[in-house]
C-alpha cells in the first residue's frame, strides 16, 4: 500500500516524519496517517511527495518492497507485473538497521 511506499522512500532519504511534512507542506500527523493508511493523499499532495521523494508518481502509488537475497542482503524492489519484479537496488545500512528493527518488533524480538 502507498504507506509502506511512502514510509520505505522516506527513510531511504534519511529523513524524519517531521522532515518529510515540512517539505511537502503538510502537518506531521498527516504524514503519519499516510503512513499507516489511514488517510490517503490526494493529487496535489500526491506530487508533492513523488518531487520530494524523488520519485514519479506512478511510483508512489505502484510501491517497493524490500526482499532478502540469498546472502542476507536488504534489496528494494519494484513489481512490474506477472512474477516479475526489478531491482532497484541493495538498501543502505540505515535503512536496513531500520527494517530490522521493524521485524524484530512484529516477531516479538526473536
Amino acid at each position: 500500500m502507498i504507506g509502506e511506499t511512502i514510509r520505505l522512500l522516506r527513510v531511504t532519504q534519511g529523513m524524519t516524519p517531521e522532515q518529510l511534512a515540512g517539505a511537502v507542506g503538510v502537518s506531521d500527523e498527516s504524514i503519519r496517517r499516510y503512513e499507516e493508511n489511514s488517510w490517503h493523499p490526494g493529487t496535489e499532495i500526491m506530487s508533492r511527495l513523488a518531487n520530494v521523494l524523488g520519485v514519479s508518481v506512478m511510483e508512489l502509488v505502484g510501491g517497493y518492497s524490500i526482499l532478502l537475497d540469498e546472502a542476507d542482503k536488504m534489496l528494494m524492489v519494484r513489481h512490474i507485473g506477472g512474477n516479475v519484479i526489478r531491482v532497484i537496488g541493495e538498501v543502505t545500512e540505515n535503512v536496513e538497521e531500520y527494517y530490522r528493527k521493524e521485524v524484530d518488533k512484529l516477531c516479538g524480538g526473536k
